[in-house]
């Protein structure tokens, strides 16, 4: 293209010969100076759109986290309300001074299992590091903030606290109490622990407020559970939009 217009350049030139070098020489500027600026503008458009296509990936890892996260959250609700109806299973047992089955087992163990919130926050370090600048609501910054600033400095502390009270009163204690007790974290293993002494255990002062505890504090912890849940839908909508709206400036 800069061929073709310095072609007619010097055709124009060549018209007023006084002139001649003048114009060359001016129009030979002009030329480099559109060059230079075309290339500018075509390394910028390069580079921009190559900082979209990162992006786009920063949010769409995001988008999946948050999307995993969800699934996850939503069985420890289902986790976490099991474990509460058995706790008040064994109580009704105990207040009803009712006999021991073994049936009662998997109940002993579900009942002191707690479930918690999980927030993977290594998408949202990637895109910190990038910078957030990008994102273009500030809703969308703000629950972002929230969920992996705020939110995840809370859980830790609150699981911090739960730990301490199992790893210094509640596992002692029920170690005494029970002939098996291993615990696994997991959906689909059905731990058992099988009384020593069923008589004694149901007027066991100490069991029975570790059963009411554990209850209440997981009632407490599945209602922020459910609010966290919604949150998060909240927040992976959001992301949603920031991913179609980046399709867009790429595809521009």
């Amino acid at each position: 293209m800069i061929g073709f217009f310095r072609k007619i350049r010097k055709k124009l030139a060549d018209d007023n010969k006084p002139l001649k070098y003048m114009r060359y020489a001016i129009g030979e500027i002009i030329l480099v100076v559109v060059g230079i600026l075309i290339a500018l503008q075509i390394n910028n458009w390069n580079e921009e759109r190559k900082s979209g296509f990162i992006e786009l990936k920063l949010l769409e890892e995001l988008y999946f986290t948050i999307e995993g996260d969800l699934q996850l959250n939503a069985k420890n609700i289902e986790r976490n309300m099991a474990s509460i109806q058995s706790a008040q299973l064994l109580l009704d047992h105990f207040e009803n001074s009712k006999p021991y089955h073994d049936s009662l087992n998997p109940h002993f163990a579900n009942a002191i299992k707690r479930y918690i919130s999980l927030t993977r926050d290594n998408a949202y370090q990637n895109i910190k590091s990038h910078g957030l600048e990008f994102i273009s609501n500030d809703t969308t910054k703000g629950e972002l903030s929230w969920m992996y600033e705020t939110n995840i400095e809370w859980l830790k502390r609150l699981d911090e606290r739960a730990t301490l009270y199992e790893n210094t009163f509640m596992m002692p204690e029920v170690a005494k109490l029970f002939e098996t007790v291993s615990l696994h974290i997991d959906y689909d293993y059905v731990d058992i622990m099988s009384p020593i002494n069923y008589d004694s255990l149901k007027r066991n002062k100490e069991f029975i407020g570790i059963l009411k505890s554990t209850k209440n504090y997981k009632e407490d912890y599945n209602t922020f559970h459910k609010r966290l849940y919604v949150r998060m839908e909240k927040l992976l909508g959001l992301i949603d939009y920031e991913i179609q709206l980046k399709k867009k400036q790429i595809n521009a």
